[in-house]
């Protein structure tokens, strides 16, 4: 499952990245790390943006980088 399947309010785990060495840094550098919860809050309608909440953070992503955040539901 990735990051893009989570409906808003659904709360899932980080398991992996997909990308470029650039891209997996970004992430980190943005708060992502494996096993690191995150919260879906929208999604935008024909692949836009989708924001997540990360610890007290709330980040927006594009569709595309939602792809390659492979996660895991939680609970």
């Amino acid at each position: 499952m990735v990051l893009s399947d989570l409906e808003p309010s659904q709360i899932g785990e980080i398991i992996s990245f997909k990308g470029s060495n650039g891209f997996q840094i970004r992430l980190a550098e943005m708060g992502f790390r494996s096993q690191q919860k995150i919260r879906m809050i929208s999604k935008m309608a024909f692949n836009g943006p989708v924001q997540v909440q990360i610890r007290n953070s709330i980040i927006s992503l594009r569709y595309d980088d939602a792809l390659q955040i492979r996660i895991e539901l939680d609970g």
